[in-house]
Protein backbone atom coordinates (compact mmCIF):
# COMPACT_ATOMS: atom_id res chain seq x y z
CA UNK A 1 0.00 0.00 0.00
CA UNK A 2 1.15 3.50 -1.15
CA UNK A 3 0.55 6.14 0.82
CA UNK A 4 0.67 9.70 -0.46
CA UNK A 5 2.57 12.74 1.12
CA UNK A 6 -0.63 14.05 1.97
CA UNK A 7 -2.43 11.15 3.24
CA UNK A 8 0.89 10.50 5.54
CA UNK A 9 0.07 14.06 6.60
CA UNK A 10 -3.45 14.09 7.12
CA UNK A 11 -2.92 10.79 9.61
CA UNK A 12 -0.25 12.23 11.35
CA UNK A 13 -2.58 14.78 11.79
CA UNK A 14 -5.28 12.91 13.25
CA UNK A 15 -3.12 11.24 15.43
CA UNK A 16 -2.09 14.18 16.87
CA UNK A 17 -5.50 15.42 17.70
CA UNK A 18 -6.35 12.34 18.97
CA UNK A 19 -3.31 12.10 21.19
CA UNK A 20 -4.08 15.94 22.56
CA UNK A 21 -8.15 15.06 23.35
CA UNK A 22 -6.27 11.83 24.94
CA UNK A 23 -4.22 13.96 27.36
CA UNK A 24 -6.71 16.10 27.98
CA UNK A 25 -9.30 13.56 29.05
CA UNK A 26 -6.41 12.73 31.34
CA UNK A 27 -6.96 15.81 33.94
CA UNK A 28 -9.34 16.45 36.71
CA UNK A 29 -10.28 19.75 38.15
CA UNK A 30 -9.37 20.35 41.66
CA UNK A 31 -11.84 22.72 43.62
CA UNK A 32 -10.83 24.58 46.49
CA UNK A 33 -13.27 23.95 49.76
CA UNK A 34 -11.95 26.94 51.60
CA UNK A 35 -11.63 29.26 48.99
CA UNK A 36 -13.05 29.90 45.52
CA UNK A 37 -10.68 28.70 42.65
CA UNK A 38 -10.29 26.11 40.78
CA UNK A 39 -7.53 24.23 39.29
CA UNK A 40 -7.03 21.12 36.13
CA UNK A 41 -4.74 18.94 37.23
CA UNK A 42 -3.07 15.75 35.32
CA UNK A 43 -4.71 12.35 36.99
CA UNK A 44 -0.95 11.39 37.77
CA UNK A 45 -0.39 14.42 39.60
CA UNK A 46 -0.49 13.32 43.70
CA UNK A 47 -2.11 15.58 46.70
CA UNK A 48 -0.03 16.11 49.46
CA UNK A 49 -0.90 17.37 52.88
CA UNK A 50 1.47 20.89 53.43
CA UNK A 51 0.89 22.53 56.38
CA UNK A 52 -0.24 26.42 55.67
CA UNK A 53 -0.84 25.48 51.64
CA UNK A 54 -4.32 24.75 50.41
CA UNK A 55 -3.49 22.54 47.92
CA UNK A 56 -0.17 20.92 47.27
CA UNK A 57 0.35 18.07 44.03
CA UNK A 58 3.39 16.33 43.07
CA UNK A 59 3.94 15.27 40.00
CA UNK A 60 4.92 11.36 39.93
CA UNK A 61 8.25 10.58 40.35
CA UNK A 62 10.83 9.93 37.76
CA UNK A 63 14.21 8.36 38.00
CA UNK A 64 15.33 9.23 41.56
CA UNK A 65 14.88 12.61 40.70
CA UNK A 66 13.01 15.05 43.22
CA UNK A 67 9.40 15.20 41.70
CA UNK A 68 7.85 18.48 40.45
CA UNK A 69 5.63 19.92 42.85
CA UNK A 70 2.85 22.30 42.64
CA UNK A 71 1.45 24.64 45.86
CA UNK A 72 -1.31 26.71 46.34
CA UNK A 73 -1.47 29.10 48.90
CA UNK A 74 -4.56 31.16 49.67
CA UNK A 75 -3.47 33.74 52.73
CA UNK A 76 -5.88 36.28 54.07
CA UNK A 77 -5.15 40.02 54.31
CA UNK A 78 -6.13 42.48 56.55
CA UNK A 79 -7.87 45.15 54.74
CA UNK A 80 -6.09 47.82 56.71
CA UNK A 81 -2.55 47.33 55.17
CA UNK A 82 -3.79 47.90 51.71
CA UNK A 83 -1.81 45.24 50.36
CA UNK A 84 -0.38 45.83 46.77
CA UNK A 85 0.94 43.74 44.23
CA UNK A 86 4.07 45.62 44.31
CA UNK A 87 4.40 44.47 48.36
CA UNK A 88 3.54 40.62 47.43
CA UNK A 89 6.42 40.54 45.27
CA UNK A 90 9.07 42.42 47.50
CA UNK A 91 7.60 39.49 50.00
CA UNK A 92 7.86 36.91 47.18
CA UNK A 93 11.42 37.62 46.43
CA UNK A 94 12.79 38.40 49.93
CA UNK A 95 11.79 34.92 51.21
CA UNK A 96 13.19 33.26 48.27
CA UNK A 97 16.27 34.92 48.72
CA UNK A 98 16.04 33.74 52.49
CA UNK A 99 15.35 30.49 51.57
CA UNK A 100 17.45 29.21 48.96
CA UNK A 101 20.92 28.95 48.42
CA UNK A 102 22.50 30.56 45.23
CA UNK A 103 18.87 32.34 44.95
CA UNK A 104 19.05 33.87 41.26
CA UNK A 105 16.07 35.86 39.93
CA UNK A 106 15.34 34.73 36.09
CA UNK A 107 12.17 36.36 34.94
CA UNK A 108 9.98 39.42 36.93
CA UNK A 109 6.63 40.32 35.07
CA UNK A 110 3.22 41.04 35.06
CA UNK A 111 0.40 38.91 34.00
CA UNK A 112 -3.12 37.91 34.29
CA UNK A 113 -3.92 35.02 37.14
CA UNK A 114 -6.93 33.76 37.38
CA UNK A 115 -8.77 36.95 35.31
CA UNK A 116 -6.97 39.40 37.34
CA UNK A 117 -3.76 41.41 37.32
CA UNK A 118 -1.07 39.29 38.77
CA UNK A 119 3.14 38.79 38.69
CA UNK A 120 5.24 36.54 37.74
CA UNK A 121 8.67 35.76 39.28
CA UNK A 122 11.01 32.48 38.13
CA UNK A 123 14.16 31.77 40.38
CA UNK A 124 16.61 29.13 40.73
CA UNK A 125 19.07 28.28 43.32
CA UNK A 126 20.15 25.59 45.32
CA UNK A 127 17.63 23.35 48.10
CA UNK A 128 19.59 20.42 50.28
CA UNK A 129 22.16 20.94 47.59
CA UNK A 130 19.80 19.97 44.47
CA UNK A 131 19.59 22.66 41.96
CA UNK A 132 16.39 23.85 41.83
CA UNK A 133 13.96 25.91 39.37
CA UNK A 134 10.43 27.65 40.71
CA UNK A 135 7.52 29.70 38.99
CA UNK A 136 5.17 31.63 41.10
CA UNK A 137 2.51 33.34 40.33
CA UNK A 138 0.66 35.76 42.87
CA UNK A 139 -2.77 37.98 42.36
CA UNK A 140 -5.13 39.63 45.01
CA UNK A 141 -8.82 38.91 45.24
CA UNK A 142 -10.96 40.30 48.62
CA UNK A 143 -7.91 40.60 50.52
CA UNK A 144 -6.83 36.79 49.84
CA UNK A 145 -3.58 36.69 48.73
CA UNK A 146 -3.01 34.07 45.64
CA UNK A 147 0.43 32.46 45.93
CA UNK A 148 1.18 29.78 43.23
CA UNK A 149 4.56 27.79 43.32
CA UNK A 150 5.68 25.35 40.48
CA UNK A 151 8.94 24.01 41.26
CA UNK A 152 11.45 21.00 40.36
CA UNK A 153 15.12 20.24 40.40
CA UNK A 154 16.78 21.49 37.50
CA UNK A 155 16.86 18.20 35.56
CA UNK A 156 13.31 17.52 35.95
CA UNK A 157 12.23 21.19 35.80
CA UNK A 158 12.55 20.67 31.44
CA UNK A 159 10.75 17.72 32.13
CA UNK A 160 7.33 18.97 34.02
CA UNK A 161 7.90 22.44 32.85
CA UNK A 162 4.61 22.57 30.20
CA UNK A 163 2.48 20.56 32.89
CA UNK A 164 3.20 22.69 36.03
CA UNK A 165 2.39 25.48 33.04
CA UNK A 166 -0.49 24.27 32.27
CA UNK A 167 -1.99 23.61 35.85
CA UNK A 168 -0.74 27.35 36.87
CA UNK A 169 -2.52 28.76 33.68
CA UNK A 170 -5.81 26.51 34.37
CA UNK A 171 -6.29 28.17 38.15
CA UNK A 172 -9.50 30.36 38.00
CA UNK A 173 -10.62 32.55 40.50
CA UNK A 174 -14.13 31.54 40.83
CA UNK A 175 -17.26 35.01 42.28
CA UNK A 176 -17.67 34.09 46.02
Amino acid sequence: MNISNFSRARLLLAAALIGSAASQAQAAEFKSLAYPYTLIVPDDWQSKKVEGVDVALAAPSTGGLVPASLNVSATPVPADLKVTLDDLRALMLKQAGEAVKNFKLIGDTSLTVGGLPGRELSYSGLQQSVPMRWVQRVTLKNNVAYILTFGASQSAFDKNQAAGLAVLDSFKLNAK
